[in-house]
């Protein structure tokens, strides 16, 4: 694809004043919340849905790109020091069934119940589970991450801030999907 995306979201707020605005906090600690879990919709204080626009900007990506390597995007992590690295982390949040370890010391899921987000597949063994970058790591350095620094490529690999940034995927689905952006895959559960 000779061309990224810059992607820009404004809120339209028809008819609403500045009290009906909804807050978005950009910081705060990292939490996760399982991607099935219903999601509140905004509403204005007519309690009619907000509104929310997507405006895609399509440009030129520049030339002298350096080249992507997976390697320099450090991710599953143990950001809180708590044993369990990144991905451990997401399979305990999406999990609908508390989760088993395979150790005393809660670091490793053996066993829990998941439904993947692409394929509706209803998946009990984290083994046939990837935690899938919705965004992936590839796109993301095409849209600019290639000037981050290894802090920030870390920091966004293992993010737990925005939970539809990591999600538990069938590993068939996710590899399926491999780098590829919005544009360019779809998954099979049109949901």
């Amino acid at each position: 694809m000779a061309a990224a995306a810059a992607v820009t979201i404004a809120a339209i707020l028809a008819g609403c004043g500045d009290s009906d605005r909804v807050p978005v906090s950009p910081g705060g600690p990292p939490s996760h919340t399982p991607a099935a879990s219903p999601r509140p919709t905004a509403t204005a204080a007519s309690g009619q849905p907000l509104a929310i626009v997507m405006s895609v900007a399509v440009t030129a990506r520049p030339s002298g790109l350096p080249k992507y390597d997976r390697g320099d995007w450090k991710h599953w992590t143990d950001v809180d020091g708590d044993c369990q690295d990144t991905r451990q982390e997401v399979l305990v949040a999406e999990s609908s069934v508390p989760v088993t370890f395979t150790d005393e010391g809660a670091c490793r899921v053996e066993s829990g119940r998941w439904t993947g987000p692409y394929t509706g597949e209803v998946v009990e063994d984290p083994g046939k589970l990837d935690v899938d970058h919705v965004v992936p790591l590839a796109n993301a350095h095409l849209s600019g991450g290639h000037n981050w620094s290894a802090e920030r490529k870390a920091l966004y690999a293992n993010s737990l801030a925005y939970p539809g940034h990591l999600v538990a995927a069938t590993a068939s689905a996710n590899r399926s999907k491999g780098r590829k952006g919005p544009d360019e895959w779809r998954p099979p559960n049109r949901t």
